[in-house]
């Protein structure tokens, strides 16, 4: 089993299973220690084996329906994103290419960059740097546009990802077709008609659960099969105004308003974060009434431009 893999699984076996040992908050101490350990071995392993040639990219000649596994960074997290770009290397499926979208506004020049970073272009990464910032919405934003014919898998920059991660989203979409999948989803809820407050909403789901209330996460690992999402998903200057750092309002709202269904793969993981000594997000507001503003504005402007709310109960 990977290393990775072994932290991966030891760090989702952590289940609150007793009242008082999780008031006493035994089960967040150990999940503390398994998720320290990993980030102190993991970048030594990392080092070790790097010049092993199954941890590459090997250039491909296809020029459409590639899967293109595309993330982003900023200042505060680019200096470990190298460890979850070796992850995304070593996965048992290999995407065609793996983007790292970056601002000129934040890094100028490709010189600034950390060299572990810079180093991993050898071995199939490609760094792309882009006039403007558009916040998390890199992360899919570029990688639709230029590549509009192939598969997009989004991924955040500051997760540690089994060796699983991309074969359980490709495998999904082979028996699932012209659908999003997902590894991370939440279930929407309604009352009477109306969408419950985001908090409230239904935890993590399992496998298999393709309802139409999915609300998935994009940086958990989320395929989108080629133009499955509206050509409104590149309108920047909306986006930008009424869900600026919620890439994954936006997303979602794209996949409902064209009809598209989302579906959870097999994959099952806490999702394993890279330490970051400033723990700053592109979303931190998002997770509290941040996301409600945000969708509450993004079903607004698709009532009135779309004549569709996309975040209205299906089944109305």
């Amino acid at each position: 089993m990977p290393l990775v893999d072994f932290f991966d699984r030891t760090y989702t076996s952590i289940k609150n299973r007793n009242a008082l040992l999780s008031k006493l908050r035994f089960y967040s101490a150990l999940r503390f220690v398994v998720r320290t350990t990993a980030n102190v071995i993991l970048p030594v392993y990392f080092r070790f084996t790097r010049r092993n040639p199954a941890y590459a990219l090997l250039p491909t000649d296809k020029m459409e329906e590639r899967i293109i596994v595309s993330l982003t960074s900023f200042p505060a997290r680019i200096g470990r994103v190298w460890l979850v770009v070796e992850t995304l290397l070593r996965q048992t499926k290999k995407p065609d290419m793996i983007i790292l979208w970056l601002s000129k506004e934040q890094f100028p020049t490709k010189e600034v960059l950390p060299r572990k970073l810079l180093d991993l272009q050898e071995r199939g990464l490609r760094i792309e740097l882009r006039d403007g910032d558009l916040r998390s919405h890199k992360k899919y934003y570029y990688a639709l546009a230029e590549y509009p014919d192939d598969v997009l898998v989004t991924v955040d920059d500051d997760i540690l990802y089994k060796s699983a991660m991309l074969e359980s989203l490709v495998r999904e979409a082979k028996k699932q077709s012209d659908c999003v999948i997902a590894n991370y989803v939440h279930g929407m809820t309604w009352k009477t008609g109306q969408l419950c407050p985001y908090n409230d909403w239904m935890p993590t789901v399992g496998y298999g659960y393709n309802e139409d209330n999915l609300f998935f996460g994009s940086g958990g690992g989320t395929l989108f099969p080629a133009r499955i999402l509206p050509q409104a998903v590149l309108y920047e200057d909306v986006f930008m105004s009424i869900c600026r750092s919620a890439d994954d309002v936006w997303l979602n709202a794209m996949v409902r308003l064209n009809g598209k269904k989302v579906v959870k793969s097999s994959y099952v993981s806490s999702l394993l974060p890279v330490h970051n000594k400033h723990n700053k997000t592109l979303s931190s507001n998002n997770l509290s009434s941040g996301n409600d503003v945000q969708i509450a504005a993004v079903r607004k402007y698709c009532v009135k431009h779309f004549g569709k709310d996309p975040f209205a109960c299906r089944g109305e």
